[in-house]
């Protein structure tokens, strides 16, 4: 369910991801400004060194062919003047120097092609004289018309101790900020986890002995509002599951001590003087009968246990609900005779469902009725066909159920009065092997009691869909 990186903490998984996120960015930022820098640099030396060039063409331009090299190096001595860090050099189309402005040797510049204008694109770096020039290389009309060089450069040592100042000055404070963000974000990490730590140390006071516990949403954040409902409610399922769990043991506890109880009384009363054959085998038969109760009771517990589990799987089938019903009260007639109630039956219906399923919850609520029906009265079984399920009600009149044990009646062993105790062959499971039967056929069935009358409705749809 989890990655292999589960045991890595949120905190450092969080700052990992915030921290390799701004190291991505800042890089970005510095590569961006260092490269902003030098093209304003590049800019700047181009322009000026066009100024130059420009100005040396115009005066080429204007001297005549008559003027000798000295009013020619007086003349483009000026053409610099404003300017600092510039040199420049005249040179004939076979690389004989005509004029430097600062004796310099501007020679390396003469291996690259020569250009018509100053273009940023043109400018090469060199090392002379200890010193770094970026310049290029023009061609240029001499005075006497041929062909001439001219070499124009811009010294770049300020340029480059500036550059390697501004790298440190941003390289460090990138680095700075992003170390303090780091630190702003472990805060905040740090302290937007505290709800969840205030969390697990709720959680883990949870006990078997504390499941009442529960968490509270008002003193945690919004955003985990969700999670602490979602767990609430899954510690009340608990709680009432565990709850469940202990009266069932308590239950089960009760229902076989009793029997087994009366077997060891009985055979330590038989034992304890000699007995006729008679007494002897009314002893065996009065043992047997506690003994079918308590497999009846063993083999309930185990069904129950397996549609539990889901590992009943109803074995569907059409059948006739009204021909199922019929069969049932015939087979409780005796009983019924015996309690001086009659069994009426309205109504038919068909359906797909398991049959044997569907005959025991008739069973055991026709049965029950029977047990609690008053004598002299009329059990009334109405089935209904609806348009997408069918109805079963069985009512019978007889001690009412209070309004606090109604919603208790489907559970196991559950007891509501001594009025309605248990009495002969019941094991108190029936009415939950019959909610189990409605949830394996996806219906239901609910009670009501009222004004002496009590009705058990179980509802099955027209084409049941199992639940496992």
């Amino acid at each position: 369910m989890f990655s292999s990186h589960a045991k890595i903490s949120l905190k450092a998984r969080t700052l990992s991801l915030v921290g390799g996120t701004l190291i991505a960015c800042f890089l970005l930022l510095g590569v961006m400004i260092d490269v902003q820098v030098k093209e304003h640099f590049l800019h700047q030396d181009k322009e000026e060194l066009n100024v130059v060039a420009n100005s040396v063409k115009g005066i080429l331009t204007s001297l005549s062919i008559a003027q000798d090299s000295h009013q020619l190096d007086t003349a483009l001595s000026q053409a610099v003047v404003g300017h600092h860090g510039i040199f420049y050099a005249l040179y004939s189309n076979d690389n004989h120097l005509i004029y430097s402005n600062k004796k310099s040797d501007l020679s390396q510049f003469l291996k690259q092609g020569a250009e018509e204008r100053v273009e940023a694109t043109a400018l090469v770096v060199i090392e002379a004289q200890q010193r770094h020039l970026r310049g290029t290389l023009l061609e240029v009309t001499l005075p006497n018309g041929a062909t001439g060089k001219l070499v124009v450069a811009s010294e770049i040592d300020f340029h480059l101790a500036f550059l390697s100042k501004f790298h440190r000055t941003l390289w460090s404070t990138l680095l700075l900020v992003w170390l303090l963000t780091i630190l702003a974000a472990w805060l905040a990490i740090r302290f937007g986890l505290r709800p969840l730590q205030r969390l697990s140390k709720d959680i883990s006071e949870i006990t078997t002995e504390r499941l009442h516990l529960r968490l509270k949403p008002d003193l945690a954040p919004v955003e985990l509002s969700e999670l602490i409902a979602s767990f609430n409610h899954m510690i009340g399922e608990v709680e009432l599951g565990f709850k469940r769990l202990s009266h069932f043991s308590a239950d089960i506890a009760h229902e076989l001590r009793t029997p087994l109880t009366a077997l060891a009384m009985q055979n330590e009363v038989l034992l304890g003087q000699g007995r006729s054959t008679e007494e002897y085998q009314e002893l065996l038969y009065s043992n047997l009968e506690e003994l079918e109760r308590l497999t009846v009771m063993v083999n309930d517990m185990l069904w129950l246990a397996k549609s539990d589990n889901g590992l009943i799987e109803p074995k569907k089938q059409e059948i006739a609900l009204n021909m199922e019903a019929d069969k049932i009260i015939d087979y409780m007639s005796l009983l019924a005779d015996e309690k001086n109630v009659s069994i009426i039956r309205e109504g038919c219906a068909a359906l797909i469902a398991d049959r044997g399923m569907v005959q025991r919850a008739l069973g055991n609520l026709i049965g029950n009725a029977v047990r609690h029906a008053e004598p002299g009265s009329e059990i009334l079984i109405g089935i209904e066909q609806m348009p997408q399920a069918t109805s079963i009600k069985v009512n019978n009149l007889g001690t009412p159920i209070p309004k606090q044990h109604i919603n208790h009646l489907f559970d196991r062993f559950y007891k509501v009065e001594a009025a309605r105790q248990r009495e002969g062959s019941s094991t108190g499971l029936g009415l939950a092997i019959v909610k189990s039967i409605a949830d394996i056929h996806g219906g239901s069935v609910t009670a009501e009691s009222h004004d002496g009358k009590t009705c058990f409705t179980l509802i099955l749809p027209k084409t049941s869909s199992a639940n496992y």
